[in-house]
């Protein structure tokens, strides 16, 4: 059966792996990442990422300017915005991102 609709667990697990990739990226010194990196991290929590799904997050991030995303040869490099660092840290929040919470373990 065909559906038009994202199936839950697959909603879900795209939440959390879009604030996973905006609290690791605030985390590190350059606040950016590739998407190879990132996927790995994804894995490494047990978030899945997939290198096509590490893609289709960060051009939902870019969509809604909370990353800023560069192309250079075959990878694609993530820098966070300033509103994406208010996500990342719960001050904001942004439909279909996880809201970051004081214990979060991402």
């Amino acid at each position: 059966m065909l559906r038009n609709t994202i199936e839950p667990m697959h909603a879900i697990r795209r939440e959390h792996q879009a604030l996973a990739i905006l609290r690791v990226l605030r985390r590190d010194q350059g606040r950016q990442a590739n998407d190879r990196v990132l996927a790995d991290y994804l894995q490494t929590i047990a978030l899945g990422g997939s290198h096509e799904q590490v893609r289709d997050a960060l051009q939902r991030l870019s969509e809604l300017g909370l990353v800023v995303v560069e192309s250079i040869e075959e990878l694609a490099i993530a820098r966070l915005t300033e509103r994406g660092e208010a996500v990342a840290v719960g001050n904001d929040s942004c439909e279909g991102i996880l809201h970051a919470y004081p214990e979060c373990p991402y």
